[in-house]
This record gives structure tokens, C-alpha cells and sequence, in this order.
């Protein structure tokens, strides 16, 4: 299975989003993720 890792900074948002629920949250990533306006960060190896 496929996994990239957001920086949550990297996450465009609007001033208007104060509001902040699990629900939109998912829904705002997926929403980003399909246009393709987040970054994936590259995860360190162990080694």
C-alpha cells in the first residue's frame, strides 16, 4: 500500500477555515490530494 506524508504547514488553507472537524478535515485533504496541491515531505530511513 502506497503512503505519502503531508507537512501539515504545507496545507493550503483559507482564513475563513476556523472551523476545524475530523469530517472536513478528510474531506478538505482528499479534495487537495485529487487536484494535486499537496507536497508529499520525504521520510527518513531508519538507518
Amino acid at each position: 500500500m502506497e503512503c505519502e506524508v503531508i507537512a501539515p504547514s504545507l496545507i493550503p488553507k483559507k482564513a475563513s477555515e476556523r472551523i476545524k472537524t475530523d469530517r472536513r478535515d478528510a474531506e478538505k485533504l482528499a479534495r487537495c490530494y485529487r487536484a494535486g496541491e499537496l507536497t508529499a515531505v520525504a521520510v527518513p530511513s531508519p538507518e
